[in-house]
């Protein structure tokens, strides 16, 4: 009985009975799953520490795919070609014509232009900075942090580029339509001192002479020199004057240009005398024989028969005291009208009209001797009889006694000399246009004989009135121009989360760390399951080094498979998703369709690269393992021939 349970069971050699090494191989099985699952483990976990956690591999990706030139280059031109073909009335801010016309620079200029002042050399190195930043940021260590994006450089070949598109293109009438020409409509629905208005059209035509683009163009050009040594950080004061003297005597020409030709009449009488002595007479003054005048009758009057060359006279000299007064010139309003013989005039009108009315009009009967009494003492010339007298000499002494009564009803309350100061026009802007029109007068003489005086503290000042930003803030951005950012990660955490933050986040970059620095340990885990598959599965060191390599071999190549053919074919039919998601809804907007899909071939390339980049590594382990089994396996089963060999290199 012995000798049959050895024979089929255990031999009396020692050797292990047939169902126990069925029983290990099958208990083997689980462990070979397990060294399959840690290849695929350490792959990813490889994958994770070389390229998911690293910022660094993203600018890779972009470097590999060339995205600066091509976002610089190709979509640049296409985005550019798209919006130069929206029709004008769907682009902002009211255009009328199209862009090309509206601009005046063709869109390939505008591009090399844009490509000047943001260089694709520029968005690399920035790109390739902030995420070597956000690298050392996620390192293990307190490790030091420096940013430092050359913006302040940057920021100089924008200000150069804007200032070629500025003498370059149209801008300057565009920013005239947008933003000027409004304005100067909004002033020609008021009226200029001495009651004028002018047309909108006008005004506009003034501006341009006034305020040239060549003009614009330099002094903008000295501004922003000024003022970019400030944004950058290499000053804390900046000063912009714009001189606007040499303006004066033009802006002075066209304001009495324009007062000029409007009528003559209505700037002397309406603009002068009329706000001088309204108030002063009566607005419905009665006359003889029932007649009424009103105040405005009688400037008519007085406008009508004053001569033409004392009046153009007069009105020359308002004009130009008015406008020394608004350009600054001078700091008040002295216009001094003798206005004594037209009063006459004016008063000898009326007389004539009152006698003219008697006789044609009312067709009166010659007195009566009684009335003709009563005509000599009669007080008040509303009291006359209704007829005409047959004496001369109190027909004259009638006559004195209506010009004596008109004269002293209607122009004696009128000074003879029109004295019109600051305060009139003053008040006349006030009447029209509000305590605004006083300021907007007050601005302009400011303006005019001071100039534009800009400085760091009003730029403070306005800052600070805004409510949406500090003058904190706008400090630390200037620094970060200049000097870019450097810290450490205890720094930067406390910045962005506070301290108990800042402990939270530390506490997380060391998990990830610990995963990071002890992934090794798989590979010891995996070597120590192969043993035990050995010993399981062979009944000698040949046998059992031939099982867990084998194990390592076949796993390996399942691994293989798996990030391969099977990978490739996964992301190849997630990419087709990808791509028709973003065809879809990269950009809303159907005039930028060809920008649309240039944009949507970059991101499947980067998808594609990235992916790629992710396949090549996760195969890298699974490859070596299997590179390194196979050879062994072979070296194990030639052992041999293998011995033999080394020998002979021994000897």
């Amino acid at each position: 009985m012995f000798s049959s349970f050895g024979e089929n069971n255990v031999s009396i050699n020692g050797k292990v009975p047939k169902y126990m090494i069925i029983v290990r191989r099958i208990v083997l099985i689980p462990f070979v799953l397990l060294v399959l699952f840690l290849i695929f483990f350490s792959s990813v976990l490889w994958v994770m520490n070389l390229q998911i956690l690293r910022p660094v591999f993203y600018g890779e990706a972009l470097e590999k795919i060339d995205f600066y030139n091509s976002l610089t280059g190709p979509v640049l031109n296409q985005a550019l070609n798209d919006a130069y073909t929206i029709p004008p009335d769907k682009l902002p801010g009211g255009f009328t014509d199209p862009a090309i016309n509206s601009l005046g620079i063709t869109n390939e200029e505008l591009a090399k232009s844009i490509r000047r002042a943001v260089p694709p050399e520029w968005l690399q190195r920035s790109v390739e900075t902030f995420l070597q930043a956000l690298e050392d940021y996620l390192a293990e260590h307190n490790s030091y942090i420096k940013i430092d994006l050359d913006t302040d450089q940057e920021i100089k070949l924008v200000i150069k580029e804007l200032k070629y598109i500025l003498d370059t293109t149209d801008s300057y009438n565009l920013a005239y339509q947008k933003f000027v020409d409004p304005s100067l409509e909004h002033i020609s629905n008021h009226q200029l001192p001495f009651g004028i208005e002018v047309s909108s059209t006008r005004l506009i035509q003034a501006s341009r002479k006034v305020v040239p683009p060549d003009w614009i163009q330099h002094n903008l050009e000295e501004a922003l020199d000024q003022v970019t040594p400030y944004f950058t950080g290499e000053s804390d004061e900046f000063i912009v004057y714009i001189d606007i003297s040499d303006r004066v005597a033009i802006a002075s020409a066209e304001f009495k240009l324009l007062l000029s030709e409007e009528n003559v009449g209505e700037i002397l009488y309406q603009g002068v005398i009329e706000p001088a002595v309204k108030g002063l007479i009566p607005e419905n003054a009665a006359l003889p024989y029932g007649l009424f005048i009103t105040d405005a009758e009688i400037l008519e009057i007085m406008r009508d028969v004053a001569p033409p060359t004392w009046a153009e006279e007069q009105t020359e000299y308002a004009i130009d005291d008015v406008t020394d007064y608004i350009v600054g010139r001078s700091d008040s309003i002295d216009i001094l009208i003798d206005i004594k013989a037209n009063k006459l005039a004016a008063q000898e009108n009326i007389e004539k009209s009152i006698n003219d009315y008697m006789v044609n009009e009312l067709s009166l009967p010659t007195c009566t001797s009684e009335q003709q009494s009563s005509l000599i003492n009669v007080q008040n010339y509303q009291d006359f009889p209704l007829c005409i007298p047959y004496d001369a000499a109190v027909s004259s002494k009638i006559q004195s006694k209506i010009s004596a009564d008109i004269k002293t009803l209607v122009f004696d309350p009128i000074p003879d000399i029109i004295n019109m100061d600051e305060q009139v026009i003053r008040a006349r802007l006030m009447e029209y246009g509000g305590e605004g029109s006083i300021n907007m007068l007050d601005n302009i003489r400011k303006l005019m004989s001071e100039g534009f005086t800009y400085t760091e503290k009003n730029f403070e000042a306005d800052i600070s009135s805004s409510n949406l930003l500090s003058i904190e803030t706008i400090d630390q951005v200037r620094l970060f121009i200049r000097d870019g950012w450097e810290g450490d990660q205890k720094t930067l955490d406390s910045k962005l989360f506070g301290t108990e933050g800042a402990t939270v986040i530390q506490n997380v970059r060391s998990v990830f760390h610990e995963i990071k620095n002890y992934g090794w340990t798989i590979y010891v885990v995996i070597l120590f399951l192969l043993t035990l598959i050995g010993i399981l599965g062979g009944q000698n060191l040949k046998q059992r080094l031939l099982w867990g390599l084998g194990a390592l071999v076949v796993c390996a190549l399942l691994a293989l498979i798996i990030y391969g053919p099977i990978y490739s074919a996964y992301v190849g039919q997630l990419t087709d998703k990808i791509s028709f998601s973003l065809g879809s809804e990269f950009i809303q907007s159907d005039y930028f369709a060809e920008t649309n899909n240039l944009l949507t071939e970059i991101g499947i390339d980067y998808w594609k690269q990235v992916l790629s980049d992710f396949q090549r590594n996760l195969l890298l382990g699974p490859a070596i393992m299997f590179c390194v089994g196979s050879v062994l396996i072979i070296i194990v089963m030639y052992w041999g021939k293998v011995k033999n060999i080394l020998g002979t290199f021994d000897n």
